[in-house]
This record gives structure tokens, sequence and C-alpha cells, in this order.
């Protein structure tokens, strides 16, 4: 494993991302919302990032890989906060397909009401137990790192959405994902995603970058930023597809 390259100008650059994490520096000198800066998080070795490495153990057991425990049952209030912030932010009259990024069980996605519900994830092992339980829903198992994500989900979406999943993803990998959300992405459609801006003390968030860097990487792959207003201080993001990419 190798440390995080974390130092003070990164602490900085995420505090001048998120207002009310200022205020709580300010105060308590060292800590800032639940996590403590101090800390220099040791990221895990990216050769075990698989679909084995999110098995039972990572959603079900508070252990050195997260702070997850019993994953299905804490969640289920959390699906519904997030299944309506959606509605709020969206028209779903007008919304008939809705693809979900890094969708675990598919608790968020089965609090949705659209006519047709995908949910992909890179663990097998969530998505198998999200079929035990969501029997309406299409949950596949896809590593959208990958290339050939896009040969396995082969429809467009009116909305495609992600919620604290896109910081997983390795830096170098990026293009490939953004490449990947504009084809399931229908010409006009919505993306909405939640990014964690934090290293937090996931060991498997990989890629923390300031909100910027986001918007501006997201328009180079054919999306144009909406405005958020207050939510933005939660970290979401909007997008519309504007353009195609190859």
């Amino acid at each position: 494993t190798t440390k995080s390259k974390f130092n003070d100008e990164d602490f900085k650059r995420q505090l001048a991302t998120n207002p009310d994490q200022l205020k709580l520096a300010r105060k308590h000198k060292i800590k800032v919302g639940d996590y403590d800066f101090r800390e220099r998080v040791v990221l895990e070795d990216r050769d075990k990032i698989n679909s084995a490495y999110f098995d039972k153990t990572y959603f079900e057991d508070k252990n050195d890989k997260n702070d997850l425990a019993n994953y299905f049952e804490s969640q289920k209030e959390g699906a519904k906060v997030v299944a309506k912030t959606l509605e709020t932010m969206f028209d779903f009259s007008k919304i008939n397909s809705v693809l979900e990024i890094g969708c675990a069980y598919g608790q968020t996605l089965n609090e949705i009401k659209a006519v047709k519900r995908t949910g992909i994830d890179i663990s097998e092992y969530a998505v198998n137990e999200g079929k035990k339980y969501f029997k309406d829903l299409e949950l596949v198992a896809v590593d959208i790192q990958q290339k050939d994500a896009i040969e396995k989900i082969k429809e467009k979406y009116d909305l495609v959405y992600s919620c604290i999943t896109l910081e997983h993803i390795f830096p170098e990998n990026i293009d490939i994902v953004l490449t990947n959300l504009n084809k399931w992405t229908k010409l006009n459609g919505w993306n909405y995603h939640n990014i964690d801006l934090s290293q937090g003390r996931d060991r498997t968030h990989y890629c923390i970058k300031p909100r910027r860097w986001w918007i501006d990487k997201f328009k180079e792959f054919g999306f144009d930023s909406k405005n958020v207003g207050d939510f933005e201080k939660y970290n979401f993001f909007v997008f519309q597809k504007t353009a195609e990419v190859k």
C-alpha cells in the first residue's frame, strides 16, 4: 500500500469547496465534519480493487476497508432521501428511464418512479443480494472503469445518476468513465452526481478533486453543468448532455 498524497494545500482546497466545513474547521481547529484531517489515510493497494474486494465484509462488517456496517438496513432512510432529492431536481413526468451508477443493492433505485430502472455496480455480491429484494429492477454487475462496460449496458437513459461513487475511480480511468456516461445518456438527457470531495476514511477514495475540476472534466465529455443553488454545499452536481462523444 502507498500513503495518500494528502497535504495542507489539499486541505485548504477542500475547505474552499464547502463553506459549512470551513466554519467547522475554524471552530474546532482540526476536526471538519466527521473527518479528522490529521489522519493520513492509507489507500488500498489498487491491485486488490475488483468485484471480489466489494464483498459481504465490505457491505456488512465495520472493518479496515471502511466504516460501513449492516449496509442494507443503514441505507433504508438514505435511499428515500436521495429519491426525494431527485424528484425535487427533475421533472419525472418527462423521465421514463433511469440508470444508477454504483447502485449497491438497488435501494435508492427502488424508490424512484420510472418505467425502466437499471442499476450497475462493480460488486457482484451487492448486485446478487439486490436481486433477492428487488425483482422489478434490472441490476447488472459492471465495472465502469472498463471500456467494454458499454457492451453490457447498451441503452441510453433520460437520467443517469450516482451517489458517492465517482471518487472511487482511479484518476487515470476518469476519461473512460465519462465516455461511458455520455454513451449511456440520451442527448439533452440529465446526469446527477453526489461526489465526495474529501478523502474521508474510505480506503478506495482515489479521485479526490475540487468541484471546479469535476465541472471542467464533464464539459470535456459533452456535459454542461447546471446551477444547483443551495444543493452545492452538499457536493451535488447536475449536468445536461449537449453533445455526443466518440
